[in-house]
C-alpha cells in the first residue's frame, strides 16, 4: 500500500497532455463504458484537464470499528491512515458507523495542471463503469465539466478504495491484528474506504448506487453500426454547449504571451498568483500580456460574460 503522496502530480496523464493539443477544440467524447477501474488518483486528477472550475474530489471513510482504530495506530498503516485516526478515535466512543469523510487524492494536486481542453466535453458511461470509472463520473458530474450521457440507469457502483489481502498482511504482521495465510493460489481483495460524492451531492456514497446521468437506450444501430446513434445523440448534445476558445503562445525571451480568444469577453491574467491585468476583449480576438522577470506561473481566466469559460495555468520558469 504505497502512500498516495508518492505518486507525482508531474506524472499524471501524460498521454493525455500529449493527445489534447492534436485534438479538435470544437467538443469531446470521453467514453468511459467497459471501463473497469484503476488508480483513484489518475482517475480523479484527469479531472482537471477539462474544466476551467477548480476540482473537488471525492471523499472517503473508514467503517469505525475498534479493529479499523486499532489498524489506524499501527505504525506500518499510520501514514496510509493517518488522516482518518483522529476521527475514527472519535466516532467508535460517540457510536458513529464512519470515519469523517477526507479526500484520498490532495485537492492541491486535483488543481496543480489545470485546464488543457477548453472544447465542451460530454461523458459517456454504463453499468460497466465501475471503480476508478465510477469515481471519475462522479467527479465529472459534481464538478459541472459537462452532461453525462449513461447507457442504463447508472454506473456500476463500486465506489470504494480496494485493498489487497497480501498487502495488507505483512503491515498487520507482528501485530495483535495479525492475519493467517490464506491457501495456495488464493487471492482477496476488499473493499476498505467507501466513497462519498463531493459538491451538490455532497455525502451521497457511489457504491451500491452509482452514478446516473441523462438515460439513453441503445439502438439497433448501435449495436451493428458502431454506436452511430449514439455519437448523434452525443454531437447533438455537444452542439448545445458553449463554444469559446483561449490559445496561448509564450515569448519567453521577451516575457510575453499571446492569447488568442474566440467567444470571450473578459481576460483576466494572474503572475504567481498575484493580481496582474484585466483585459476587454472582443468576439475573436488576440491579446498580448507582458509579465515580469522572475515570474513561475501566468494563469489566464477566460470570461463570457460574468461566467468563467476557459483558464491556463502557463509555465513560464522552469
Amino acid at each position: 500500500m504505497t502512500p498516495l503522496a508518492a505518486v507525482p502530480v508531474k506524472d499524471l496523464a501524460n498521454a493525455k497532455q500529449r493527445l489534447i493539443p492534436l485534438l479538435p477544440d470544437r467538443g469531446l467524447i470521453i467514453d468511459v463504458r467497459g471501463n473497469p477501474g484503476g488508480y483513484i488518483w489518475a482517475a480523479e486528477l484527469a479531472l482537471q484537464l477539462f474544466t476551467p472550475k477548480p476540482i473537488q474530489p471525492t471523499r472517503f471513510s473508514v467503517l469505525a470499528t475498534a479493529f479499523t482504530r486499532e489498524m489506524a495506530a499501527l505504525p506500518s498503516l499510520r501514514e496510509e491512515l493517518a488522516p482518518w485516526r483522529a476521527s475514527l478515535e472519535a466516532a467508535v466512543r460517540n457510536g458513529e458507523l464512519y470515519s469523517q469523510p477526507i479526500p484520498i487524492t490532495a485537492p492541491a494536486d486535483c488543481n496543480a495542471i489545470g485546464q488543457q481542453y477548453g472544447g465542451p466535453v460530454v461523458l459517456v458511461g454504463d453499468s460497466t463503469t465501475y471503480s476508478a470509472g465510477d469515481l471519475f463520473s462522479a467527479g465529472f458530474v459534481d464538478n459541472g465539466i459537462g452532461p453525462f450521457i449513461c447507457v442504463g440507469e447508472a454506473t456500476g457502483a463500486g465506489g470504494a478504495n480496494v485493498w489487497d489481502y497480501a498487502e495488507l498482511k505483512p503491515a498487520l504482521a507482528g501485530s495483535p491484528l495479525g492475519l493467517p495465510a490464506l491457501p495456495d493460489g488464493i487471492g482477496l481483495s476488499f473493499s476498505f474506504r467507501r466513497a462519498t460524492r463531493a459538491g451538490p451531492n455532497e455525502g451521497v456514497p457511489i457504491e451500491d448506487i452509482g452514478i446516473a446521468g441523462v438515460p439513453y437506450a441503445i439502438t439497433r444501430n448501435d449495436l451493428l453500426a458502431g454506436n452511430r446513434d449514439l455519437l448523434t445523440h452525443c454531437i447533438a448534445v455537444l452542439k448545445q454547449l458553449p463554444l469559446t476558445r483561449l490559445g496561448v503562445q509564450v515569448d519567453k525571451p521577451n516575457r510575453k504571451i499571446t492569447a488568442t480568444t474566440a467567444g470571450l469577453t473578459r481576460l483576466d491574467v494572474l503572475i504567481d498568483g498575484h493580481p496582474g491585468s484585466t483585459h476587454v476583449i472582443g468576439a475573436s480576438a488576440a491579446t498580448t500580456v507582458s509579465y515580469p522577470a522572475g515570474t513561475r506561473v501566468v494563469e489566464l481566466t477566460g470570461y463570457a460574460g460574468d461566467v468563467i469559460r476557459q483558464r491556463r495555468r502557463v509555465q513560464v520558469r522552469s
